[in-house]
């Protein structure tokens, strides 16, 4: 996943010299504009891995983050819901519902942003 709710994926493919190629399936064509790429993206990935395997018998094809990146990201974000909810409680307990309320919203924000994270299916869009 993207930035800002934005379904983005990134194929990087690694030589045996170690140089790399990478590509996305999001084209920017400015600081705020995007264009998803979701069918033409697997098309031509799909097609390319084919033509390595074809090449390179011995490719491996390796898909996702590595393990210990994502158990930060989940303790991270762990740690940082906790310190929301426990924020929206002191607010509360102390009166302040108005910042309660700031407190609770910007964790639905970051909720909202962390959702696809969560998902493992892309629902064949890319």
């Amino acid at each position: 996943p993207g930035r800002l709710g934005q379904k983005s994926f990134v194929t990087r493919l690694r030589l045996e010299d170690g140089r790399s190629v990478q590509y996305s399936s999001v084209s920017w064509k400015g600081l705020l504009e995007a264009r998803e790429q979701g069918p033409e993206y697997r098309a031509f990935t799909t097609a390319l891995l084919a033509e390595v395997a074809t090449a390179n018998p011995r490719a491996r094809f390796v898909a996702g983050k590595p393990i210990p990146v994502w158990l930060a990201t989940v303790a991270l974000t762990a740690l940082i819901l906790v310190s929301l909810a426990y924020g929206v409680w002191r607010a509360t307990n102390q009166g302040a519902t108005g910042a309660a309320f700031m407190i609770a919203a910007l964790g639905l924000i970051g909720i909202w942003q962390l959702e696809p994270l969560r998902r493992f299916d892309d629902g064949g869009t890319a």
